[in-house]
């Protein structure tokens, strides 16, 4: 094999690493819309249980106290947080998929759920909280995600 071939191989095996390595990187954000402040070394997502517990209707009534009147009335979506929650009960906004008509930053979504307490998890781990409004009323879903599911409900309120 000349020089030119050698020389294209290793390029081609050292851009396919950075490609894997730019996918990983990225990797633990789900959604578009992501923050970067939480610390992300080593975390899993919720598979087949909820291993991270809190009561739903808690992150609902936080999201929503600041909303006027008007606001909840006309509110209508879906929003999904990708949230990491410590083994010390402590969370951290991972990412969102904001579908409802108001804007992430007029709910503050970041500070809101980095001020939840959850009852602590045995590890590290990334909750997935699903919250559909319609006409003044609202669904949540914790979602889990593995190979043989996909993504799946795990609980539902």
């Amino acid at each position: 094999m000349d020089r030119l071939h050698k020389g294209l191989m290793i390029w081609g095996v050292l851009t396919c690493f950075l490609f894997a390595f730019a996918k990983t990187a990225t990797a633990q954000h789900l959604f578009k819309e992501h923050y970067d402040e939480c610390t992300t070394e080593r975390f899993a997502l919720e598979s087949e249980i909820e291993n991270a517990k809190i009561d739903e209707q808690k992150i609902v009534a936080l999201l929503l106290k600041d909303l006027d009147e008007k606001q909840l009335k006309r509110l209508k979506g879906k929003l999904t947080l990708q949230i990491l929650v410590d083994t010390d009960g402590t969370s951290c906004l991972l990412s969102v998929e904001n579908e409802i008509n108001i804007k992430s930053k007029v709910l503050n979504l970041k500070d809101k759920i980095s001020s939840l307490i959850w009852i602590a998890p045995e590890k590290k781990v990334a909750a997935i909280v699903a919250i559909r409004f319609k006409k003044g009323k609202y669904e949540v879903k914790r979602l889990g995600m593995n190979a043989d599911l996909g993504v799946h409900t795990l609980k539902e309120d």
